[in-house]
């Protein structure tokens, strides 16, 4: 059993993915974005001047010029393009944060441009701007459009290649006594219940302006809510002679962290906001990769290529003493400490 420490200051791994993550995070999203700007601005002759911009229960009540409307979208995605990928190039140890990164500027590029030409495309041919069609189909056929393109732009992302560690695990890291040819196995299902608060309520008030606003194709934003936090915030983890195995209740998204690559696993203490900003699957400003669903003792497991996981779950010294003995068993040394 160990005590509750501070996660120490993290090594930056290898940067041998910097091409592929500058192509796939920042390049290709910003090109997604600056053809979809060159088609909007090619209908210049064909749409109404101002367009609409902003459709109320009644239909379009905001007008702006084009230029604007699309100066704006795009000035708004370019810092979240350049964002996403600093973050993968510079805290991207983990195939999994280079993974998300590429996919939240994907689905941004492409939710973006699909609402922007969508709500352009019904415009054109109208003399004035009050006659446009409204956008809910647009805005759900975005979502559906720019939530397969994240999925496809993240598994382009190479995986993190097989790194053995090459050290024994610490004499001082925690070890759970064992027979030598004993099998032990530790698991825990745990549960973010301030986090299904939250998204119950998202859920319900993203429902409710659905039904207010008389857009049944909004009803789409709820239902992607549900199944979003249904993989987030509750998972199963799992500590046995394949490593360390974290899966969300959905089946996916999950991690594996083979016994080959622990260098040591340990307790320590995380605090969601602090830490992670936030609750779920997350990257903290040092690059550790959190499973984060509350705040308190949490399982922390060093690996090779300057990596770290982090998953908050009661008993976490249990689960870090049975990886530290059974990492110590699979490279011949002792695992009883």
């Amino acid at each position: 059993m160990t005590s509750p420490t501070p996660r120490p200051a993290r090594r930056r791994g290898p940067r041998e993915h910097a091409l592929s993550t500058t192509l796939l995070t920042l390049v290709a999203p910003v090109l997604v974005l600056a053809v979809g700007v060159a088609v909007a601005l090619s209908w210049r002759d064909a749409l109404p001047d101002p367009v609409a911009v902003h459709w109320g229960a009644d239909g379009a009540d905001g007008f702006a010029p084009l230029t604007s409307f699309v100066a704006v979208l795009a000035g708004s995605a370019v810092p979240l393009h350049v964002g996403a990928w600093l973050l993968a190039l510079l805290r991207g140890q983990a195939a999994s944060t280079r993974r998300a990164a590429t996919g939240m500027s994907t689905w941004f590029a492409a939710f973006l441009v699909a609402v922007m030409l969508g709500s352009l495309a019904g415009q054109r041919g109208l003399t004035s701007p009050d006659d446009a069609p409204d956008v809910g189909g647009t805005i759900a056929l975005a979502l559906a459009l720019a939530t397969g393109a994240a999925i496809v732009s993240a598994l382009l992302v190479p995986r993190d290649r097989p790194l053995p560690a090459t050290a024994a695990v610490p004499t001082e890291a925690a070890r759970l006594a064992m027979g030598p040819d004993e099998r032990v196995a530790w698991f825990r299902t745990v549960t973010a219940r301030g986090g299904i608060t939250v998204g119950a309520t998202a859920v319900l008030g993203t429902a409710v302006l659905a039904v207010l606003s008389r857009s049944p194709w909004l009803l789409t934003v709820p239902a992607a809510l549900v199944v979003l936090f249904l993989a987030m915030f509750r998972w199963d983890v799992r500590v046995d002679t394949d490593g360390l195995s974290v899966r969300s209740v959905l089946g996916l998204p999950r991690t594996v962290v083979p016994l080959s690559e622990v260098e040591q696993a340990s307790v320590t203490h995380v605090d969601p906001l602090r830490d992670f900003g936030g609750w779920g699957w997350r990257t903290g400003t040092d690059g550790a990769v959190g499973i984060v669903l509350g705040k308190g003792e949490a399982l922390q497991v060093e690996q090779t290529g300057g990596r770290v996981l982090v998953v908050t779950t009661p008993d976490a010294a249990s689960a870090a003493a049975l990886l530290n003995s059974l990492a110590s068993r699979g490279r011949g040394t002792p695992d009883d400490g």
